[in-house]
């Protein structure tokens, strides 16, 4: 994807050294492994992401290697208990140390893993999430978080006016029949959206001030079960000054 290329490119000049310019090297680098077998790019989603950090960050931290976490959490309870319910998802660890260039060396590694091979090279997979910690013994945590979704939105804002239309946008990543709205906490909001080839245009307007936390669900053709895509936390606001207080 040319945005997820230029992010790679951007971190790589400015930010060369740094984990996050590894996350995306690894996604550069698993991608080019699935283009290779002529299959799908796969997308970086942040919620995804956030997951992997943090496991990367655990196993760093507590000294353990293992897809059970030391809560005895498995990787469909960490990505459930983060609020993601995508209809297909995987998980890939590695750790290494004392290699030059590290985040190639782990992605090679993983392709050479029967099991960490087929979750990169899973046809049904459109995005995921990768997590780099680094150790204080200087070994490095990979942790990559792999879904099935269909939609991404492309809306970064957090504080937006209360009352006001809001407008953004989406991209489709699956085709899909109806799109769906609910606020965690049952706060009245507004919400359409129109589609446009593979974009969406979706128009919200909360109607209270204060903090919102709104689910976005999709129904994919010819099933009648609806399946949480994105999620997204607003804070809406009167008057500047309530920028402070919410």
């Amino acid at each position: 994807m040319m945005g997820d290329r230029i992010k790679y490119w951007l971190h790589t000049l400015f930010l060369p050294n740094s984990l996050r310019t590894m996350e995306w090297r690894m996604l550069f680098s698993l991608n080019n492994d699935r283009r290779i077998h002529k299959l799908k790019e796969l997308t970086m989603q942040n919620d995804l992401r956030v997951v992997a950090r943090n496991h990367s960050f655990h196993m760093a931290e507590e000294d353990f290697f293992s897809h059970t976490d030391k809560s005895n959490r498995s990787p469909s309870d960490r990505i459930k208990s983060a609020g993601i319910t995508d209809v297909a998802f995987g998980e890939n660890l590695a750790k290494m140390r004392g290699f030059e260039h590290v985040t190639e060396q782990a992605e090679d590694a993983l392709m050479k893993s029967p099991g960490h091979r087929a979750n990169i090279l899973t046809a049904a997979f459109n995005c995921v999430g990768v997590g780099v910690i680094k150790a204080k013994d200087e070994t490095y945590y990979f942790t990559q978080n792999f879904a099935h979704r269909f939609l991404r939105l492309n809306f970064r804002k957090l504080y937006v006016k209360f009352d006001r239309e809001l407008d953004l946008n989406a991209t489709i990543l699956e085709p899909f029949e109806q799109l769906a709205v609910q606020e965690k906490y049952e706060k009245p909001f507004e919400f359409n959206y129109k589609v446009d080839g593979r974009k969406v245009m979706i128009t919200l307007k909360l109607s209270e001030r204060g903090r919102y936390e709104l689910d976005f669900f999709v129904k994919p053709k010819n099933e009648d079960k609806y399946y949480l895509s994105n999620a997204l936390n607003l804070r809406a606001y009167r008057t500047w000054f309530d920028r402070f207080y919410i």
